[in-house]
């Protein structure tokens, strides 16, 4: 008689328990955030005054059935600092993209601050993945060189980012995160271009 190996057959059992619970942790991670996003909608419909984060979440609550409480329950997992959504393990998205910016050759304060200011202005979405850096030079392009006069510099140095350099730095600009793109003092020449 074959004797079953029950040691194997509960390590599985527990693994398999152990990836459910973090896949659940993960669901309700994720519809914290969701709700805290129609939260947010619904106060900028609001026109986001005063007292207008109370009212959004009572018709975040109505419109879902669900008491103000836990809606409460979830801003306040949302303000906690959720960890952010990512299929990469731990910080290494992070690591990875402080790596990208730090290859990344510097430019000016001025040319970071055009650059966040026209990020903010767009609007980012899937379609930024296969070609960002080109993208965003195209956008750069776009803006009157009256506006912008090194405008053809700074469309240049984003053709010249890779794939993974341009999210990082996209994402950077979006976060208000400037202190951690490269910059020097002054723009080079144009006898160094």
């Amino acid at each position: 008689m074959l004797i079953p190996d029950w040691r194997a057959q509960l390590a599985a059992a527990d693994a398999r328990q152990a990836r459910a619970r973090a896949e659940m942790s993960a669901g309700a991670d994720d519809r914290a955030r969701a709700l805290a996003a129609g939260v947010d909608y619904h106060q900028e419909l609001l026109g986001g005054g005063r007292g207008t984060r109370r009212t959004a979440v009572a018709q975040v609550a109505a419109e879902l059935n669900l008491s103000v409480k836990s809606v409460d329950t979830a801003l306040a997992k949302v303000n906690a600092g959720l960890p952010a959504r990512s299929g990469l393990p731990g910080d290494l998205w992070e690591q990875v993209a402080a790596a990208e910016l730090s290859d990344l050759p510097p430019l000016t304060r001025a040319q970071w601050e055009v650059l966040g200011h026209l990020v903010r202005g767009i609007a980012l979405d899937a379609a930024w993945i296969d070609a960002p850096g080109e993208l965003l030079a195209q956008e750069i392009e776009d803006v009157d060189t009256d506006v912008l006069p090194d405008s053809a510099v700074l469309a240049q140095a984003c053709r010249s980012w890779s794939r993974t350099a341009a999210l990082a730095v996209l994402e950077a600009l979006t976060r208000g995160e400037q202190a951690a793109l490269p910059t020097v003092e002054q723009a080079p020449l144009a006898a160094d271009r």
